[in-house]
C-alpha cells in the first residue's frame, strides 16, 4: 500500500489558511534551518516511496549566510540519488525564507558529508553552481505550528532534455517538528500534468 497522506492541516496550510498570516512578523531563518536540518525517511512498508532525505547545516567561512547540505538516497538499499547545497535567505518582504538550490562540482567528494564535516567547512562559492534558473526557489512561510513551502509553476520553468521542451514545476511542502510532507508536479506548456503527485496528495517522511 502506498503511504501517501492527505493531511487536513497540510491542505489548510497550502491554501485557505495562508491569508491568516498576511501580517506575519519577520521570519526566523535560524529557527527554520534548525527545523530542516535532520534526517527524514518514508515508512518502511511503503514500496513505492522509499526515500531517506538528510539535511545537514554547513558552517563554511567562505559562504555567507545560512547553508545546508542535502542528500537523497532511494530504494531498499538506500542508494545515493541526489546531492545539493541549499541556501536560506529572507524573502523580499522579510516574512518568509527563500530556499535556493545549488549543484556541487565534484559531488562524489561530498557523499555522506556529515561524517566528515571538515569537507563542508571548506566549501567556497567556486565549488557550487546555481541548479535552477530564477523563479524556481522554494518560498517557505510560517503557518500555524509549522512552515509551508511552495514553488510556483508560473515562475519555475526548466528545460527537459528528455522531452526536449520546457516544463513548469510546482512543489508544495509542509515542515513541522514531527515530520516533512512533500509533493512535486511537472506540467507541459498547455498545463497538462506530466508527472508527480496528484493535487492534494503528499508523501510523508518521518523524522529519524
Amino acid at each position: 500500500m502506498v503511504r501517501i497522506f492527505i493531511m487536513t492541516s497540510v491542505c489548510c496550510a497550502l491554501s485557505a489558511c495562508a491569508h491568516k498570516h498576511a501580517a506575519a512578523p519577520q521570519a526566523d531563518i535560524a529557527a527554520f534551518a534548525a527545523l530542516m536540518a535532520d534526517t527524514f525517511e518514508t515508512a518502511p512498508d511503503d514500496p513505492k516511496n522509499n526515500f531517506r532525505d538528510r539535511r545537514f547545516a554547513i558552517t563554511a567561512p567562505e559562504l555567507e549566510g545560512t547553508w545546508l547540505y542535502y542528500q537523497l538516497n532511494t530504494g531498499p538499499q538506500k542508494q545515493l540519488y541526489r546531492q545539493r547545497v541549499i541556501q536560506l535567505s529572507l524573502t523580499a518582504d522579510g516574512e518568509g525564507v527563500l530556499q535556493s538550490t545549488y549543484a556541487l562540482k565534484g559531488p562524489e567528494k561530498y557523499v555522506d558529508a556529515w561524517q566528515t564535516p571538515g569537507v563542508l567547512e571548506a566549501l567556497t562559492p567556486e565549488d557550487i553552481d546555481p541548479y535552477f534558473d530564477k523563479g524556481c526557489g522554494q518560498v517557505w512561510r510560517p503557518d500555524g505550528s509549522g512552515w509551508r513551502g511552495y514553488v510556483d509553476p508560473a515562475t519555475c520553468r526548466v528545460f527537459s532534455e528528455r522531452r526536449q521542451s520546457y516544463i513548469s514545476i510546482e512543489a508544495e511542502a509542509w515542515l513541522d517538528d514531527r515530520n516533512y510532507w512533500q509533493a512535486e508536479r511537472g506540467f507541459d506548456a498547455n498545463g497538462n500534468q506530466l508527472f508527480g503527485t496528484e493535487p492534494g496528495e503528499f508523501i510523508e517522511l518521518f523524522r529519524q
